[in-house]
């Protein structure tokens, strides 16, 4: 039963169908022509917190985690539990799994394949109960 609700909340929020529902959220087109600025300002990073696993969702405009869109700067995410590097992912939705009980300051970086941070990040806060 377990791995059937984090199965479709995973489908859920690959889809943005929970998600993108919230008021405010827009949805940005990735391009080269998208300035690291621009990208900045632009970046959404969503989470839901299922027991002990945390759903994330990082949409940056003008960088590709898959390779798959054309003209986009390649990225991956790096992400940081309360300043500790925690893992390394190569797609936009993805999940932690097994997040130690408690309250933490969860960091999301985006990087280029060198390793070089684009400036890009965001902080939140979970809860672990």
């Amino acid at each position: 039963m377990k791995k059937w609700i984090i199965y479709t909340l995973s489908a859920v929020l690959v889809s943005g169908g929970i998600l993108s529902s919230f008021p405010g959220i827009f949805h940005a087109d990735a391009s080269h022509n998208v300035s690291l600025k621009t990208a900045k300002e632009q970046t959404i990073i969503r989470h839901i917190v299922q027991e002990n696993d945390v759903f994330v969702e990082c949409m940056v405009p003008g960088v590709s985690f898959t390779g798959a869109t054309k003209g986009a700067r390649r990225g991956k995410i790096v992400v940081f539990i309360d300043g500790f590097r925690k893992a390394e992912y190569h797609t936009a939705a993805f999940i932690m799994k097994d997040v130690p009980r408690g309250s933490h300051l969860v960091k999301v970086e985006i990087y280029n394949q060198k390793n070089k941070s684009f400036g890009i990040s965001r902080n939140f806060y979970v809860t672990i109960s």
